[in-house]
């Protein structure tokens, strides 16, 4: 059974909303690369101490999980990110469709529809999240996840404000 990360206030498990191209990769890299590898060894180190430090589930909001053939949990665990699996707490649903709507409109869709409540992080090089700033952890496209940023992310799920309802509390 899946340990519970509703309601349950400051000692909720974390939840950190992943975006992939520009936080495990960057096009440079994927260009340059004949290896094999599709995430960056910086971060795949970055998001295993990530999720070793700081316990959290992971939401995946990458347009990758709009892709049906591309089992996630395999392309991690191939990669290097060997809890990754056990870590993944769902995917934020597609508003893309949607007028207005962006990345910080599905988190935020994600957030209402498990009435989540507790501490998060959105890993991202988007700059737009709309209310979610305060919680937005970002990349630089060209450099995806580093040790700076891995460590931002770690405090903000161990020490960060909680969230509820769009508030902090």
């Amino acid at each position: 059974m899946m340990k519970s990360i509703l309601n349950d206030g400051p000692a909720a498990t974390p939840v950190l909303f992943l975006d992939i191209d520009g936080v495990m990769n960057t096009s440079a890299f994927a260009l340059a690369n004949h290896s094999g590898l599709i995430f960056r060894t910086e971060s795949v180190i970055s998001l295993n101490r990530i999720l070793t430090e700081s316990g959290c589930r992971v939401v995946i909001s990458s347009s990758w999980r709009r892709e049906p053939r591309i089992n996630l949990g395999a392309i991690f665990e191939t990669q290097g990110v060997a809890k990754f699996r056990a870590c993944l707490a769902g995917i934020t649903p597609d508003l893309s469709n949607e007028e207005c709507c962006n990345r910080g409109d599905e988190i935020e869709a994600w957030l209402s529809k498990e009435r989540f409540t507790g501490r998060l992080a959105i890993l991202d090089d988007d700059p737009i999240m709309g209310p979610f700033d305060l919680w937005h952890c970002r990349t630089d496209e060209s450099k995806g996840l580093t040790t700076e940023v891995a460590n931002r992310v770690i405090a903000m799920l161990v020490y960060g404000p909680v969230y509820r309802e769009g508030a902090l509390i």
